[in-house]
């Protein structure tokens, strides 16, 4: 669960840093960081509350996966006898939802790179995924893992 929850710090990074460019960039450089913040939106999404549809794509983001990962783990820890089939089937259904959604985010780290160079090129800063994400606006716990 740290991996998807870094990745997700990670993308709403890359998204604030992508904001702020937009304003400043022209032309090609503009299009790019539009056409990589579309990615990174998708793949960030937005909470999906209890019981989403985890088999729609639009419901494979990175936030409403680790959600989901977070309750049923949560609900896991709280029982009294080991998990029901029921759980262990959602969670592996979960687990692999967002082991795709990492590979998406893999993929999407490869443009980057290209990125920065035309960011360079336009006198722009560059983009630096350590930096830290502003917190969500829904991140009752400032940023803490769930």
């Amino acid at each position: 669960m740290i991996q998807d929850y870094a990745a997700l710090q990670e993308v709403r990074s890359l998204r604030a840093q992508l904001k702020d460019l937009k304003a400043r960039a022209q032309g090609s450089v503009a299009s790019s960081i539009s056409a990589l913040d579309n990615q990174a939106a998708s793949l960030e999404g937005s909470g999906g509350g209890f019981g989403a549809n985890l088999n729609a794509p639009a419901d494979q983001s990175l936030t409403r996966l680790n959600g989901a990962l977070a309750h049923l783990y949560e609900v896991a820890g709280l029982a009294d006898a080991a998990p029901t089939t029921q759980a262990t089937t959602a969670a592996g259904t979960v687990e692999q939802a967002l082991q795709a959604s990492l590979n998406r985010w893999s993929d999407a780290k490869r443009g980057i790179a290209s990125l920065n160079q035309q960011l360079q090129g336009a006198g722009l800063p560059t983009i630096d995924l350590r930096r830290p994400a502003p917190p969500a606006v829904d991140d009752e716990d400032n940023g803490d893992e769930p």
